[in-house]
């Protein structure tokens, strides 16, 4: 595992339910590497990749994702099976989710409700395995948002609501911050 990315939320935007459902299951090409006129080409291009990935990692650093909501797990040598599975790890438990082939350098997953976990946002360790038995060594970390099972949809809404409304004013103090060091 190298990284993860999450999936846009716009990911299946104008399709049915069914149909989105399909999309997520197909295989993807891989990124191409394009054949470059010049070096300078080559180099921009290379920016730009990187660029994104930091943003990526970026994202994953400072958000976190609930239960249903999809992400990637990037890697090399992936390989199809019906046996991928993307293990999750917070709080000393193990959830384990259904990992979704899509090209032999990312995988995709739905992230799993984590049960028996405190509630909260709580750091998380992605594995993966291709026989359901051995993981890989190298894993990531991920910010789930975990629930207390009694909650109600009304009470987890309301909460969510309020989670968005500190990490938006940590981000903005933070940001303020940054800009004070300058």
């Amino acid at each position: 595992v190298e990284r993860l990315s999450f999936v846009p939320n716009s990911f299946g935007e104008g399709l049915s339910e069914v149909d989105k459902e399909k999309a997520w299951w197909e295989e993807e090409p891989e990124d191409e590497v394009p054949v470059f006129e010049n070096p300078e080409e080559e180099e921009k291009w290379n920016e730009t990749r990187k660029a994104k990935i930091e943003e990526d990692n970026s994202e994953i650093e400072r958000s976190w994702r609930k239960p249903s909501q999809f992400l990637y797990v990037w890697g090399e040598g992936f390989f199809k099976t019906p046996d991928l599975q993307v293990r999750f790890i917070a709080d000393g438990k193990v959830t384990t989710a259904t990992g979704v082939y899509k090209n032999s350098k990312k995988i995709g997953c739905t992230v799993p409700t984590l049960e028996g976990v405190s509630p909260g946002v709580q750091s998380t360790v992605v594995e993966v395995s291709f026989n359901g038995q051995q993981f890989s060594q190298s894993s990531k970390t991920i910010k789930v948002l975990c629930y207390d099972p009694k909650m109600s949809d009304a009470e987890i809404k309301k909460w969510e609501e309020d989670l968005l409304k500190e990490a938006q004013k940590a981000n903005t103090a933070s940001g303020k911050a940054k800009g004070k060091k300058k």
